[in-house]
């Protein structure tokens, strides 16, 4: 089955490197501007917002990062343990890259089967006991797990808490720029008020579509790469059902619900087949 991983590394290019630099610094930089807060060499330059959008998504890695590791503190994983796990995922031909499992840490007293990824620089996964003492009986639920969080560390999806930060920063900086401009120009009747109101509720719903948009499409991807890891679609498919009977959110933010991962696993990802359109329509 096609993984999709090229077209899945070069979204993050097209949304973060290109587009999201100049829609979300652009506010920024100039609410900075008009309150001279910092030096006109760095806000009147491309470099500037460059910097500006590449600093407000670090921080949001960052905090997300932090968050994770002060909510539920991790150990890694012994020496022996990384090679009994080596040894049972190879019977399953299932490799964690050398780097990778070094990094990887355990929640020992969380049982329940569950996985995700942290850090930035250098991402890392972080696996319940539950998990781990299922990839050590060769549980096929646990490699499916596996297989999908390791196709969201090669697709770069610890990114993605960094493109919440800058879509965050564009609806509060937008939102600043225009109260600013507004009490500048003496733009404070009822009339001006509602305007504003109308223009950021807008602004956040579109962007929150954007951000809701990306997040499932991230977990489409990584389900393309868990089959072709994992080998067996039919058995990948028979899991993600068995999951889905004891799914109890039907809507979410960020994850498509397991009905339409089937769905599209089943279909041979479709909707991956139309994401490049979307990544374009988003870039400048």
């Amino acid at each position: 089955m096609k993984t999709f991983t090229p077209l899945a590394r070069i979204e993050w290019v097209l949304l973060i490197a290109f587009s999201f630099p100049i829609q979300v610094a652009s506010p920024v930089v100039c609410y900075f501007t008009q309150a001279c807060i910092l030096s006109d060499a760095l806000v009147d330059s491309a470099f500037g917002a460059l910097f500006l959008a590449a600093l407000t998504s670090i921080l949001a890695m960052l905090v997300d990062s932090v968050r994770g590791q002060l909510s539920k503190p991790a150990a890694i994983l012994s020496h022996d343990i990384q090679a009994n796990l080596t040894h049972c995922l190879s019977h399953v031909h299932i490799g964690i890259p050398a780097p990778v499992l070094m990094r990887t840490r355990v929640l020992r007293t969380d049982l329940a089967l569950g996985a995700h990824t942290r850090g930035i620089f250098r991402p890392y996964l972080v696996i319940s006991g539950g998990l781990l003492v299922g990839l050590l009986r060769k549980d096929p639920r646990a490699s499916a797990i596996l297989c999908h969080e390791l196709a969201h560390l090669d697709h770069f999806d610890r990114l993605l808490p960094g493109l919440m930060g800058l879509i965050f920063f564009q609806v509060v900086g937008t939102a600043v720029k225009t109260v600013s401009q507004m009490v500048a120009e003496g733009q404070t009747g009822t009339d001006d008020v509602l305007r504003f109101l109308f223009l950021a509720v807008y602004n956040a719903i579109v962007l929150s579509f954007v951000l809701s948009s990306v997040s499932k499409y991230r977990e489409f991807y990584a389900d393309a790469k868990a089959v072709s890891i994992f080998g067996d679609q039919i058995a990948y498919v028979d899991l993600l059902n068995s999951a889905s009977g004891r799914e109890t959110r039907k809507l979410s933010f960020f994850h498509p619900t397991l009905a339409k991962r089937v769905a599209q696993v089943t279909n041979g990802f479709p909707v991956l087949r139309r994401a490049v359109f979307l990544a374009y329509i988003l870039a400048p």
